[in-house]
Parts: structure tokens; C-alpha cells; sequence
């Protein structure tokens, strides 16, 4: 079990260096800030209200807790103000903002935010974890020399104590190891605001207060502001907050340190009862309210403005009333009053995207799973092995059984669509949720994050499949020429392409992977069922027909029947156990005849790239920070 001390020892070792890379390149101490929320409300269409007139105020340097029962509205306001929330909602309020040129700075550069389930690739390393984001945020600063990144990065590994973790896998991390990477991940970014959702979450009470310690003296050694949502607290836990943010239905209920939240409660006439613990007589008593005495509950907003508490006070009180006469009568000009916009700037993400890092990242993510390569070779083999013994030499005999020549083919096209597209569906979902939450963060956009995703499925297809169909294709006798081999395989790694884009866009565009394979296997049993392989085309009903021409699959075996029944220079001769027919004759009895190769691999690639537009335009508008349709002031 990890020392709770060493941690804070680790810390205080790595930060006594003035001259450390990391107070000077990476994690600046920050000046003083202020970060005031007046009357931030927020409801849906139909005037459900979901906050009401929040105020509250976090100062540099705070730890603040907010604490509240389920429903009471905690998480829908770290969505509200880091920008991660439905387009639709009614939002109103004022944010002051001090000490910071609002205009200089992106809005997500302003906030760093730790979800309670936050998603990174478990089979990369704690170093290399860290060092992919690292050369993001370095991408736009002087430093290019390796060895001075690797120097940062390990006096990054010991202020946040996990240089003994350095070569650990993350998947293999404990819960409090975990967290502290995912903090070390956001801290690079060196933000204002620290806003972190349920970080104790599934920890016991040992690491749980473990993780708060750290939390705390990052936030004291770095001047940040930290604002943690956790659920319900031990008092021992409480005491490292500075003070608490308390919710109840939407609302602001309390503002304060923990003791005078005791009197503000007593004073209401709920005086806590002995041996108990604050935090749950608070949570206790809201929910009572919630369901027993609504009246009551909407009552203790009013109350605890009315009441004397000084619950919000600053250490300078002048500065305090000067803020407060600012913030009321400011001057709201284009210098002072500004629309944060969350648009991303496109010479920024340039700049700070490096595609060979994403790409490398990804690549060795991939090959680290061995348990998946292994199941995927081992079936590839017996796969293969079946199939070749199957079709053994079947295009060298004298005439062809047409039957089994045209299931040869639908074969190939069946298992580049489904056997592909399948582990898309179900592995993709989790890695979308990392690419979300790094393009929230600001690492890459869109279009780099899609672009490398399919690179990669390439890549790993390519190792695989390649040898594989080679195999079947010269042990069942297909033509041995160089040109029908290529066309062979273009025109596969042209459906293998097509169905990595659909089922990535599938995916993206579905709540939940079973949702994903259900509708991603009905759009591939359909477009199988209107390739021509399993029918004759010319009896497919004539409502339905022109489904034909928007099948891919369709142009995959058109054009694969082409290169394999017409060839300049050689004739095929095929049987259907009754009659003898040339490889021309059998095109034409199917309507396959029209189109050549070249076009029908081109009409594939086209149906690629329009799939890949919805899954790049729907993934854009998933990830899109939104903007806040409120007023925010500068000072």
C-alpha cells in the first residue's frame, strides 16, 4: 500500500527546485483569479428548470467541494460551465472573471476537466501516456529536443509520485494511481480552473483521502482553482476542502466552510445530532426536504441569503466590494464584454497536431493487445485452411462449377464486410470515448482523429488480410497473373476500406455498441442481399431493384467476376450441371456485364468517402464545446 506521506514528501522535493523545467515550461504558478457566477440559470425547451440562479464565487488557490444527493444538479453545472452540454438549453447568467484576457484564450484552455469515467488507452504506459501529451502541448513552444522532454516529463511522473509506475500499463494501475494520472494528464494543460467529477469514486477510504491530499497541495503549490464534486464524504475527508458549494433541486443552497454550514443548518432548526457525520445530516436533510417538505427546500436558498454567516467572504474585503462594484457597473464594451468563443482556431490545432504521434500512439495501442492479434491470426488460419480445402483448385478445371465459383466470391465479399466491420462496432465505442474527450481537451480536431482511425484499422487489416487472401486465392486456383492478383486485392482492400468507415461511422452515430451491431449488421446483411452474389438481379422485384445500384457490395463483385471471367488472352468455361457457358455468357445472364473494373473500384471508393463525411460531420457535432449564451466579463 502506497505512504499517503510520501506523496506529499515527493512534491515538496520536486517543487523546492526554482529552476525546475516544469515551473518554468509546463505547470506555471498562476497570479490570483477570481471566478464569480451570478444567477447562472438553466432549464430545457419545455421550462423544466435544471439550475436556478446559481451564485457562488471560487478564489486561486481554493479546494472547493460540491456536495449535494443525486438529481440535486452538481453535474449539470461542471457541463454547464466546461461547455459539455445540450445545444438546446436555456441558459442566463453573468461569469467574472479576473486577471485573465479571456480573449487571448480558448474557452477549453480556460477549464480542465477530469470526468468521473475518464477514458485512455489501457494498453499504453503511464510514460507513454503521458509523453503523447505532452509533445501536444509542447508542439507550440521552443522546446524540440527529446532529452529535455523526457526530463520534464520525469519530474512530472514525481510530483504526482508515479515514477515507480513508469513502466506500468495503465490497465494495471490501482484506483488512486489511476486518478492521479488522469490529473497529471489535464494538468499539462496548465489551466485556471481545476474541475474534477467524483475523483474518489470507487476508491476506499484510505486512497480516497489519499487522492484529496494531493489534490489539495497541487492547489496550494500552483495557486489553481479546483472545484470536486464527491459523494458523500467522511468528515476526515471534508476538512481538506476549503470550503463546500451545497445543492439542492438546481439551486446554490450554501456557500462556506463546513462549520458554519453546521450553524447556518442549526439556524434553519436542524442542529446536527452527536457522533454524526456533517456531510451526511446535510444530504440527509436536503433529500428529506426534496421529498417530504418541498417548501422547505425551496425555502433555504432565501434563507441563506438573509442570514448573517459571512459565509462568502474574501480575505480582502476592500477587494471584495470593489469586485462587487465592478462587476455590477462595468463598462460593457467590445474590450470588456466578451462571447467566449468555442470555435476551435484551425492554425492552433495545426500547430499543436502532430498526425505521425496520434498515429504512433494508435499503431502501438493496437499491436499491444495481444490477446486480440492472437484469437485474430488463429482464426485467420483455420479460417483459411477451411476455405482452401473447400475450393481446392477449383479455377483449373476444364469447366467450372458456376455454383461454387460465384460462393467463392461471395465468400471474400462476405468476410471483408462482416468480419472487418464486426470488432469496429464492438472495440470502437471505447476508443470513441477517448477520442471525445481528447478533442474536447484541445489535442487534435475532427478530421485528424477519424483520418488516423481508419489509417490504423489499414494498417492492421493489411497485415492480416493480405496473407490471407493470398492464400485462398492461389490454392482455389484463381488466375495467377499479376494483374488479376492486384485487381484481386484492390478491390478487396477497396471493401475492406468501406466497411471501416461504416463501421466507424455506425458506431459513432449509435448510443451503445449493441446498438451499433444490430443496425451495422442489418445495413450489411442488406447491401449482401442486393450484391448480385446470392441472386439474380434480374429477378429482384422492380420497387426494389435500384437498391442494387447503392450497394457497394455489389460493385465488389461486379467488379470481381470481371477479373476473374474476362481476361484478354484466356477463356474461362463454366457448368451449371446442365449446360457449358463462357465467362462472358455468365455476365450477361446476371446483368453484370456493364461497367468494367476500374469503374465499379471507383464507385466503391466514392460510397468510402461518403461515409466517412457522416462519420466525421456527426462525431464534429458530438464533440463540439458549445457556447455559453451569456455574458462574461474581463477584468
Amino acid at each position: 500500500m502506497e505512504n499517503k506521506n510520501s506523496i506529499l514528501i515527493d512534491m515538496d522535493e520536486n517543487l523546492s527546485n526554482n529552476s525546475s523545467y516544469i515551473l518554468q515550461n509546463i505547470i506555471k504558478k498562476h497570479d490570483s483569479n477570481i471566478l464569480k457566477f451570478n444567477n447562472l440559470s438553466c432549464s430545457t425547451k419545455d421550462n423544466q428548470e435544471l439550475l436556478k440562479n446559481i451564485s457562488c464565487t471560487f478564489n486561486s488557490g481554493e479546494l472547493v467541494a460540491l456536495i449535494g444527493p443525486s438529481g440535486s444538479g452538481k453535474s449539470t453545472f461542471m457541463n454547464l460551465i466546461t461547455g459539455r452540454f445540450n445545444g438546446n438549453l436555456k441558459i442566463s447568467g453573468k461569469i467574472l472573471l479576473t486577471n485573465c484576457n479571456i480573449e487571448e484564450r480558448h474557452f477549453k484552455d480556460f477549464y480542465a476537466y477530469v470526468a468521473q469515467n475518464f477514458y485512455t488507452y489501457e494498453n499504453l504506459t503511464v510514460y507513454e501516456t503521458l509523453m503523447f501529451v505532452m509533445k501536444i502541448y509542447m508542439k507550440n513552444t521552443d522546446i524540440k529536443d527529446k532529452n529535455v522532454m523526457k526530463k520534464m516529463l520525469l519530474e512530472i511522473l514525481n510530483i504526482f509520485s508515479l515514477r515507480p509506475k513508469i513502466k506500468n500499463k495503465v490497465k494495471n494501475l490501482s484506483g488512486g494511481e489511476r486518478t492521479r494520472l488522469y490529473v497529471a494528464v489535464e494538468f499539462l494543460k496548465n489551466t485556471q480552473v481545476f474541475i474534477l467529477d467524483e475523483p474518489t469514486s470507487g476508491l476506499d477510504s484510505y486512497n480516497a483521502e489519499m487522492v484529496i491530499m494531493f489534490l489539495k497541495k497541487l492547489v496550494k503549490k500552483f495557486n489553481k482553482i479546483m472545484v470536486v464534486s464527491i459523494h458523500q464524504p467522511s468528515f476526515k475527508l471534508i476538512e481538506y476542502f476549503d470550503k463546500i458549494l451545497l445543492f439542492s433541486e438546481g439551486r446554490a443552497v450554501f456557500e462556506g466552510k463546513v462549520s458554519e454550514c453546521i450553524d447556518f443548518f442549526e439556524i434553519l432548526g436542524h442542529k446536527l445530532p452527536i457522533n454524526t457525520n456533517p456531510i451526511d445530516f446535510f444530504i440527509e436533510k436536503l433529500a428529506t426536504c426534496k421529498i417530504e417538505n418541498k417548501k422547505e427546500s425551496n425555502n433555504l436558498t432565501g434563507n441563506y441569503n438573509n442570514i448573517n454567516t459571512n459565509v462568502n467572504k474574501i480575505e480582502n474585503k476592500k477587494e471584495s466590494n470593489n469586485l462587487t462594484e465592478n462587476y455590477n457597473n462595468i463598462n460593457t464594451n467590445v474590450n470588456n464584454k466578451v462571447k467566449i468563443k468555442n470555435k476551435a482556431n484551425k492554425k492552433e490545432i495545426l500547430k499543436s497536431f502532430s498526425f505521425l504521434s496520434l498515429f504512433y500512439r494508435n499503431i502501438k495501442n493496437s499491436y499491444l493487445d495481444l490477446l486480440l492479434i492472437m484469437i485474430h491470426l488463429i482464426m485467420r488460419i483455420n479460417v483459411g485452411f477451411m476455405i482452401s480445402a473447400v475450393y481446392w483448385k477449383l479455377g483449373s478445371t476444364k469447366h467450372i462449377d458456376a455454383y461454387s465459383f460465384r460462393g467463392l466470391l461471395v465468400f471474400f465479399i462476405f468476410n471483408q464486410a462482416f468480419a472487418i466491420m464486426g470488432p469496429i462496432l464492438n472495440l470502437f465505442k471505447n476508443e470513441e470515448k477517448i477520442i471525445e474527450r481528447e478533442i474536447f481537451s484541445g489535442y487534435y480536431d475532427v478530421f485528424a482523429a477519424y483520418t488516423v482511425k481508419i489509417c490504423t484499422e489499414m494498417c492492421f487489416v493489411i497485415v492480416f488480410e493480405i496473407p490471407f487472401l493470398s492464400v485462398i486465392y492461389f490454392c482455389s486456383g484463381l488466375y495467377s497473373t499479376f494483374i488479376s492478383y492486384l485487381k484481386f486485392i484492390l478491390i478487396l482492400l477497396a471493401e475492406v476500406f468501406f466497411s471501416i468507415n461504416l463501421g466507424c461511422t455506425v458506431s459513432i452515430c449509435s448510443p451503445s455498441a449493441s446498438i451499433g451491431n444490430a443496425v451495422g449488421s442489418i445495413i450489411a446483411v442488406i447491401f449482401l442481399l442486393f450484391s448480385g452474389g446470392l441472386n439474380n438481379p434480374k429477378n429482384i422485384p422492380k420497387f426494389l431493384r435500384w437498391l442494387i445500384w447503392i450497394s457497394p457490395l455489389q460493385y465488389v463483385f461486379r467488379a470481381l467476376l470481371q477479373s476473374q471471367c474476362v481476361i484478354s488472352g484466356k477463356k474461362r468455361n463454366f457448368t451449371d450441371g446442365n449446360f457449358f457457358f463462357s465467362g462472358e455468357e455468365m455476365l450477361k445472364s446476371i446483368g453484370m456485364e456493364n461497367f468494367n473494373f476500374y469503374f465499379s473500384y471507383t464507385f466503391v471508393l466514392i460510397f468510402s468517402f461518403f461515409i466517412a463525411i457522416i462519420g466525421i460531420l456527426v462525431l464534429q457535432n458530438k464533440t463540439r464545446i458549445k457556447s455559453l449564451p451569456i455574458e462574461i466579463i474581463t477584468k
